[in-house]
């Protein structure tokens, strides 16, 4: 038996007499001397087997849909063998659809249903393999909540947080009650619902730093406070955090988001003098290198916006340019990862806006929400942007009708796209000094509005909102008040 490029290459003879075996380059063939082929003067049968597809998941095994909602899509992943068709029983409720191709499911449900349990099965000529999915449909969003979840081990706001693929939450840096800047890590476990401790950053890194997950698993981190060039990564497996090579330009506030090649893109933020920068750079997991990329034609200091999009490109939006009132763009442009640079987007947003709620949709549009239109003061907004890729424009889509909120986290407090196909803003201030917000919104993509979420039992702003596998979203620590740190909190919740 042979393994060739994840194939099993199995080689069955029938011989009714004394063989021969001979090499011809990668495959052994036994020869026979009577048989039903003739290689060499002598028969032979060559059987094949392909290796069977393992371990079909989904990006999510537990969801709750909304009737006339697009959802978004839940991609299937396998090991093994490569699946040749995927297949599910029962049939998904009305209006969702499963890739016989891909095992993607899509689609928009036309109708309410309870919950019932699907059986998605992967399969080649080597066998099967299958995964459960649970699924409810529900006539609209009235029974979503917000209810306590674990106690942080510190109090922390400002810190960045991501998920692994282990299924916890990464909750790393930030500031705690006394304005300290944080190294401590910790992880959320949704499997037991607590917060525990993890290995520390060698420095401490806030929202000013990027946090990026990498397709080994492992997760980036670089940048921060003082404009830090300096970077390292964190592995799930043993919990610690590593030195790794050093970005071109030190950089805090800037953003960083992992391309479909495997690498980091960072964008702008600012230098140690507090200068806005047009730079960019890739950092290569392969070679724990980061290198300068194109640079962009507009500044980008802080709480600027960074999406990848379905084609593989990234919008960059808004974000501040100076340090006074009016300092905030209302521009956006595009980097194309095969040609290295950045160009323009036709038109500007509706508002200039930083601190904005940022999420791709199922549809491949782009949710620009909330923000300020000004660096400080009264200037948050209600307002919110589509971007097309179709037309490479933006257009108005309904107002925020809950409070105007900026979302000042870097990480974390962005909007979060729902396997339903909503999208969640949650948290964040209204203007100036003002307290923070216990409230929360829903957008709607299928009909281009908002109307009002569950209310959280903690007023926070700077606080992490991360989606989980179950499509629940964790959100957590902040402080109850816009400036200072005297109220940073340790307690979490979950939109469920």
């Amino acid at each position: 038996m042979l393994k060739i490029s994840g194939m099993e290459l199995i080689l069955i003879v029938v011989s009714r007499g004394i063989g021969h075996i001979h090499a011809f380059g990668l495959a052994l063939i036994f020869i026979s001397s009577v048989g039903c082929g003739k290689i060499d003067g002598s028969a032979v049968s060559v059987v094949s087997s392909v290796r069977a597809p393992s371990d079909l998941s989904y990006k999510w095994d537990t969801l709750t849909y909304t009737v006339n909602t697009q959802i978004a899509t839940n991609f299937a992943t396998t090991t093994g063998g490569t699946p040749s068709a995927y297949s599910i029983s029962p049939a998904l409720p009305s209006g969702l659809s499963l890739s016989a191709t891909t095992g993607a499911i899509t689609g928009t449900p036309t109708s309410a249903d309870v919950q019932d349990t699907y059986t998605v099965t992967a399969s080649n000529s080597g066998g099967s393999t299958s995964a459960s999915l649970t699924i409810t449909i529900n006539a609209d969003d009235s029974g979503r909540i917000f209810s306590a979840g674990c106690t942080m081990t510190t109090k922390r706001g400002y810190h960045i947080s991501i998920l692994l693929n282990t299924g916890k939450v990464l909750l790393a840096g930030g500031y705690d009650h006394a304005g300290t800047l944080l190294q401590s890590a910790e992880l959320f476990d949704p499997s037991t619902g607590t917060c525990t401790a993890t290995g520390s950053m060698n420095v401490g890194r806030g929202d000013s730093g990027v946090m990026a997950f990498l397709s080994n698993g492992k997760v980036l981190v670089a940048g921060g406070t003082g404009a830090l060039s300096s970077a390292e990564i964190y592995d799930p497996s043993t919990e610690q955090f590593t030195v790794t090579g050093t970005m071109a330009v030190g950089r805090q506030y800037a953003k960083a988001v992992t391309l479909e090649n495997g690498k980091v893109l960072v964008v702008g933020g600012k230098n140690a003098t507090n200068d806005p920068l047009v730079s960019a750079e890739l950092y290569d997991p392969a070679t724990g290198t980061f290198s300068l990329t194109g640079s962009m034609s507009s500044s980008r200091g802080s709480y600027h916006s960074i999406t990848l999009l379905q084609s593989g490109k990234v919008l960059v939006t808004g974000g501040s340019f100076a340090g006074a009132q009016g300092d905030i763009r209302g521009n956006a442009e595009i980097y194309d990862p095969s040609t290295a640079t950045f160009s323009a987007v036709s038109n500007n947003m509706s508002n200039a806006r930083n601190g904005h709620g940022a999420a791709l949709l199922p549809n491949g549009k782009v949710l620009l929400a909330g923000g300020r239109s000004l660096a400080w003061g009264a200037t948050t907004v209600t307002t919110a942007d589509l971007y097309d890729p179709a037309t490479n424009s933006f257009a108005a889509t309904g107002n925020i009708t809950g409070a105007a909120r900026s979302m000042s986290n870097n990480y974390g407090g962005d909007a979060v796209l729902l396997p339903n196909g909503k999208v969640l803003l949650v948290g964040s201030h209204q203007d100036g000094c003002t307290a923070s917000l216990n409230t929360s919104d829903l957008y709607n993509p299928t009909t281009g509005t908002f109307s009002a979420g569950p209310t959280m039992g903690t007023a926070r702003q700077v606080n992490g909102a991360t989606l989980l596998p179950d499509g629940n979203v964790f959100v957590s620590g902040g402080t109850t008040t816009q400036c200072g740190y005297g109220g940073m909190v340790n307690t979490t919740e979950l939109f469920q």
